[in-house]
């Protein structure tokens, strides 16, 4: 786009000194068609913009609620009212955006600086929070801010996440992107994520191919970004979202914003923030990279880090540092994994892999238990574990070796009892060449390291149990459990919180759940 705006003194002074009211003049009066309003009137809530017919709005409103993330809805108006007295006052919503959108039919049709021309007196407006919001308090951290230094409109993207449908819309989530320098991570998290009428805390670090999109150069919306040495993608929900659910709606007549032409608001986000949030929370930032693949991250509160750190120490003196945080990590982020077991198991390796595979079960995820029956003493013994597993939903047990090719396919390998050197082969192709994550447990202490899969050493048993404990422990965790749901979820920490209290444990790992509960 023409950007040459920025550089006219009267506009360019609107990145510090215009307030919200001056800039909704200079929409009204035609004096910003078609501009990103992106580092105008830092540190004020800026909002996305649906408006529909009042039969749409019931409908529309609940979608907002069960997708809060990417629709967090600061103000619904009432039927036929043109103002939005909490947000910004005066206001009028067919003239202070830089540009609208006219929906038919779910189609786009047209592009207008203003809607005066329309019959409003059944129509609903909804206000939904933007990332716009948020960028000052980025800034405030030390945190660049790409698209405001580059003078472009922000990257947003389409996703693969479903948003939870409430019909007529059903669409996926659409998100927005910045590059981030991979140092300042944690800073970008926690300044963020109080943020909740902008969005909040991102839903994705890393590898834009786990969310579904193929180059991030070539972004659904907005301008691409250039990214400097050291930057990674970070990726938050968006309100374009909305522009999804009213294509998907199919409605007679809507209304929208234009991507990245928002309502400027007079609320500041620090307002929104100490009313939604209080403390923010501490987080870390855990990398999950897995071999030969990009970067990517999870997201983890310091006190449950500092559990599942404890838990470590119960495994074995010899595991590596944060591997368990790692693979506990990985694992919560996989919606399907792959076990492969290599040897017999005892009684309590047999339950310990039963409440592994319970809790995958319980928390949505799919899974495959491949067991190479050459390694057990007994066909009976065989048949217990595979019986013990089945008895969860999404869970599939496979015996012959040549099944474990469908491995392929999951997000996570975990590898059970195989105490040589080398993995082991799926086809002709040994594991650890194997493009995902991949967990090594119940070795001694001479099992060789290997640069391609994270090592639980010790006992198969306790390092069982503590993977187990590890990813309820992340369940429970807030701002780990949203980032692992892309922000689409809903009461999941108290399904995670019944779940771990609920637990059965073999009772050599009495101690582990003690200390998970504590």
């Amino acid at each position: 786009g023409d950007y040459s705006y920025l550089r006219n003194p009267y506009i360019a002074m609107a990145e510090e000194a215009l307030s919200p009211r001056q800039a909704r003049m200079l929409f009204r009066n035609g004096e910003y068609v078609g501009k990103p309003t992106s580092g105008l009137c830092g540190g004020y809530l800026q909002a996305n913009l649906a408006v529909f017919d009042h039969q749409l709005s019931d409908s529309f409103a609940l979608f907002c609620k069960r997708n809060s993330a990417p629709c967090p809805l600061l103000y619904r108006s009432r039927v036929g009212e043109v103002f939005a007295p909490p947000l910004a006052e005066p206001s009028d919503v067919r003239t202070d955006l830089p540009l609208y959108c006219i929906w038919r039919n779910g189609k786009l049709v047209e592009k207008r600086e203003s809607l005066m021309e329309y019959v409003w007196d059944k129509n609903v407006s909804f206000y939904l929070g933007c990332s716009f919001g948020f960028e000052k308090a980025l800034q405030d951290v030390g945190v660049p801010v790409r698209n405001i230094e580059q003078q472009r409109n922000v990257s947003m993207f389409r996703t693969n996440v479903s948003c939870n449908a409430v019909e007529p819309f059903h669409n996926n989530l659409v998100v927005s992107m910045r590059p981030i320098p991979r140092s300042l991570l944690k800073e970008t998290v926690e300044a963020t994520q109080g943020l909740t009428g902008a969005h909040g805390a991102p839903i994705h670090i890393g590898d834009p191919a786990m969310i579904g999109i193929k180059n991030i150069l070539e972004p659904d919306f907005g301008d691409a970004l250039d990214f400097h040495k050291d930057d990674v993608p970070v990726f938050w929900a968006c309100g374009v979202t909305a522009l999804e659910s009213v294509a998907s709606s199919g409605a007679n007549l809507a209304f929208t914003h234009s991507p990245g032409c928002m309502f400027v608001c007079d609320v500041s986000s620090d307002y929104m923030y100490g009313r939604q949030c209080g403390s923010p929370t501490s987080v870390e930032i855990v990398d999950v990279t897995a071999p030969g693949q990009s970067f990517s991250a999870s997201v983890v509160s310091l006190s449950v880090a500092k559990k599942i750190r404890q838990l470590q120490s119960h495994i074995s003196d010899h595991v590596c540092k944060d591997e368990l945080l790692i693979a506990a990590s990985s694992l919560s982020l996989s919606q399907s994994v792959a076990v492969a077991v290599e040897r017999s198991l005892s009684r309590d390796e047999v339950d310990g892999l039963q409440m592994l595979v319970g809790a995958l079960s319980s928390y949505g995820m799919k899974a495959i238990i491949s067991i190479d029956g050459t390694g057990f003493d007994m066909q009976s013994d065989v048949h217990q574990v595979l019986l013990g597993c089945e008895q969860f939903n999404g869970i599939k047990s496979v015996v012959t070796d040549q099944e474990l090719i469908s491995t392929l396919k999951c997000d996570c390998l975990i590898v059970i009892n195989n105490f040589s050197s080398k993995l082991p082969s799926i086809g002709s192709q040994s594991i650890s060449s194997v493009k995902k994550q991949t967990i090594r447990i119940g070795a001694d202490d001479h099992w060789e390291e290997d640069v391609n899969s994270l090592l639980l050493k010790g006992e198969a048993v306790l390092a069982l149990g503590a993977l187990t404990l590890g990813l309820c422990l992340l369940r429970t965790c807030c701002s780990h459990v949203r980032y692992t749901a892309r922000g689409i979820c809903e009461e999941p920490v108290k399904v995670a919180n019944t779940f771990l209290s609920s637990l059965k444990t073999p009772r050599c790992l009495d101690d582990l759940l003690a200390l998970s509960l504590s």
